[in-house]
């Protein structure tokens, strides 16, 4: 039964040129060498576990925007209120203190999200340079490069976010006086809540630590580049 519905299906993709030796990791079997039923068996297994995938993937990936979102359109809302002059009223500083108890409540949801994703993120960009120059593989190339787009801006909103939030405590401590001053930094520093969106614990999205990683993934990029435009013969030496 499985070689009669392996045989009317109208390509099967890995009978394809473009494909022969695909497989060739680290032994010396390649896609050819296998029979029709381990064929099909690889293709329905790939074609699940990347619709699976693919579905959670963008599940997280919109979850974390969307507390990205959250935590810029707070910041900027309390910051608005700063440059209006309404820092000195007695309830701004608690305002503020509710804005940080939200973000603390996004990351105490999305925190694991956050690293999955940023993961996620570099292993696509990566996957992009290591996709072969055949249909399939640009269509893999685009899908990869559109969801590190969205990671990526996420990311860079939610830095955004905390970038103001930065600014709003200097300016609240700032704005206290000489008196006033640590009494404000300590209720700031000691109140429940994050300033800025985490990742798992491990990291915070910021500014400096999202050029941090950039640096490390375009040498990365780079170092990866040159290997692959290293001819074959060399690469054995």
């Amino acid at each position: 039964m499985t070689k009669g519905v392996l045989e009317s299906l109208p390509v099967n993709p890995f009978e394809r040129a473009d494909y022969a030796g695909l497989m060739n990791f680290t032994s010396h079997t390649t896609i050819s060498d296998l029979s029709n039923f381990e064929q099909g068996l690889i293709f329905l297994i790939n074609i699940i576990v990347m619709k699976y995938l693919g579905f959670i993937g963008g599940f997280g990936c919109s979850l974390v925007l969307l507390g990205s979102l959250c935590i810029y359109s707070e910041t900027s809302r309390i910051w608005r209120q700063f440059e209006n002059n309404e820092r000195k009223s007695p309830e701004f500083v608690e305002d503020y203190l509710e804005v940080k108890a939200k973000i603390g409540t996004i990351n105490s949801l999305c925190s694991i999200l956050v690293f999955s994703q940023l993961l996620e993120a570099l292993i696509y960009l990566v996957c992009i340079l290591g996709q072969p120059r055949i249909a399939a593989g640009k269509v893999c190339a685009a899908v990869n490069l559109f969801y590190s787009l969205i990671n990526i801006g996420s990311f860079v909103i939610a830095a955004s976010g905390h970038k103001r939030a930065i600014l709003l405590e200097k300016g609240l401590v700032r704005e206290s006086g000489k008196c006033g001053y640590a009494e404000i930094e300590s209720r700031i520093r000691n109140s429940a809540g994050d300033n800025c969106l985490l990742g798992w614990s491990c990291f915070s999205v910021t500014y400096s630590f999202l050029g941090a990683v950039a640096s490390v993934g375009i040498t990365y990029a780079l170092v990866l580049l040159q290997f692959m435009s290293t001819p074959p013969n060399q690469k054995t030496q």
